[in-house]
């Protein structure tokens, strides 16, 4: 009788389970030899930044003179009338005061059968001749009032030496917002400038040119106290 034997069949690949386990054991080693997991991390190195520059603080500018105020007047505007308004600070205060003359006499004001007046009759009232700028006071600006059928044309201010002499004062107009019968001068800080100086310790002759006219009158303006800011030379 012919014995039978049996013979095995060729394994499949990773076919049991020794295989499989073999094969996870190959592929660990091979992942642990190409990352050692165990080992230091590779250092990370920061991008250098460049030291930042010493930043200079810009110099303060600080703006000498002082800006013109038109709201010292006041909400309502001047009656029209002969009468000077300086305006400025009195220490650390604004303030504005009023020189005035009558356009006429008490007894002899216009009555509803009289016919109104012309600027030939009003023409010599003018304005006070002296205004002045006591201790403490601090001119600044000067407004110049006239009746409304009087126009200024220009305003020249002088200053007038203790000798007889005089000399130009560069003295602008500024806007006074109530139409021309007043206006408003101030010495500039420097030509073109916005800013006003304080009228320096002194005394002044104001040169108003009127319409109709040719007319011209003039006032003076003392100055008792002695400027503590910035003031404006005449010019030469």
């Amino acid at each position: 009788m012919t014995e039978t034997q049996r013979v095995p069949a060729p394994r499949k690949p990773l076919g049991g389970r020794a295989d499989i386990a073999a094969f996870v054991l190959v592929t660990a080693i091979t992942v642990l030899v190409a990352k050692p997991w165990g080992g230091p991390a590779s250092p990370t190195i920061p991008a250098l930044t460049p030291p930042a520059a010493a930043v200079t603080p810009a110099p303060t500018l600080v703006e000498a003179g002082y800006a013109y105020e038109q709201g010292i007047f006041g909400p309502f505007q001047p009656d029209p009338e002969w009468s000077i308004w300086p305006a400025g600070f009195f220490v650390t205060i604004l303030y504005v005061t009023r020189e005035a003359t009558q356009s006429q006499p008490d007894d002899v004001l216009a009555t509803p059968s009289s016919p109104p007046a012309t600027p030939a009759a009003t023409a010599e009232a003018g304005w006070p001749e002296l205004v002045t700028i006591g201790p403490g006071d601090h001119l600044l600006w000067l407004g110049i009032n006239t009746p409304s059928e009087w126009r200024i044309r220009e305003a020249l201010v002088w200053r007038l030496e203790t000798n007889g002499t005089r000399s130009a004062v560069s003295a602008i107009r500024l806007p006074s917002g109530w139409g021309p019968h007043l206006a408003v001068i101030g010495i500039p800080i420097a030509p073109g400038s916005s800013r006003l100086a304080i009228w320096p310790q002194g005394s002044y002759g104001v040169e108003v040119s009127l319409d109709p006219g040719p007319t011209t009158k003039t006032f003076r303006v003392e100055i008792e106290t002695l400027a503590t800011g910035p003031t404006a030379p005449p010019v030469p």
